[in-house]
C-alpha cells in the first residue's frame, strides 16, 4: 500500500449477476506513524567551483543513501556529504530508515552562481597621478547586483569608481551575493 489510503477497515463485496450470490471480505489497513525524520535544511546557493557540506539531521537510522539529480552516489555512508556541484542547479536527496523499516527522506536544491568577472580601468592610460591631481578608476563587472569594496583606508569606498591622488596598487573586490571576483591596478606617480 502506497500510503494513499486512510487507516481503517476496508470491505470488498462481489455479487455474481447470474446467481445473485454475494461474497464479502475485509481487511484492516494500518499505517505506522513515522516519528523519525531526516532533514537537510533549506535550499541553498553557493559559488561555482566551491563545495558544500550537507548534513542529514534527525533521528532516522543509518545507513543513509545519498542521491544527486536522481543518481545514487553513496550508500551506507554517514550523515554528511561533501558536495561539489557540476550543474547550475542540483537536487540532493538523502534517504534513511525509520524504526518501522519505512523510508524517510528529504531533499535540498543547490544552486551555483558564477564568480563575477571584474576589470579596473583608468581615465588616464597608463594610470599615473601628478602632483595634486587625481585620476578616476572605474570598475566593470559581470555582476548584476554588485557590491564593491576597495582596499583603501578610507571607509565607505564602496562605489564602482574611485578617485585616487596617490600612487600604489589598488584592488577592488566585487561581491554578487556570497560570490566575489577581484582585480588590481597599479598607479604610478608622474613627476612632470
Amino acid at each position: 500500500i502506497d500510503g494513499s489510503l486512510d487507516s481503517g477497515m476496508y470491505y470488498l463485496e462481489i455479487t455474481n449477476a447470474t446467481t445473485n450470490c454475494t461474497i464479502t471480505d475485509s481487511i484492516y489497513v494500518g499505517h505506522y506513524p513515522s516519528l523519525d525524520t531526516v532533514e537537510l535544511g533549506n535550499d541553498t546557493t553557493i559559488c561555482r567551483n566551491t563545495s558544500i557540506e550537507l548534513n542529514a539531521l534527525g533521528n532516522a537510522t543509518q545507513p543513509y543513501i545519498w542521491s544527486i539529480n536522481g543518481t545514487e552516489t553513496q550508500r551506507g555512508s554517514g550523515d554528511s556529504l561533501l558536495f561539489t556541484p557540476t550543474l547550475d542547479t542540483s537536487r540532493v536527496l538523502v534517504q534513511a530508515t525509520d524504526r518501522f523499516g519505512c523510508s524517510v527522506f528529504d531533499s535540498v536544491r543547490v544552486i551555483t552562481l558564477p564568480k563575477p568577472t571584474v576589470s579596473i580601468s583608468s581615465n588616464i592610460d597608463p594610470p599615473r597621478v601628478c602632483c595634486g591631481q587625481s585620476i578616476l578608476l572605474t570598475t566593470s563587472t559581470s555582476a548584476s547586483t554588485p557590491r564593491y569594496e576597495w582596499n583603501t583606508i578610507i571607509p565607505g569606498d564602496t562605489a564602482d569608481t574611485l578617485a585616487v591622488t596617490r600612487s600604489g596598487r589598488y584592488e577592488v573586490i566585487v561581491y554578487e551575493g556570497e560570490c566575489f571576483g577581484s582585480d588590481t591596478i597599479d598607479v604610478t606617480t608622474d613627476f612632470k
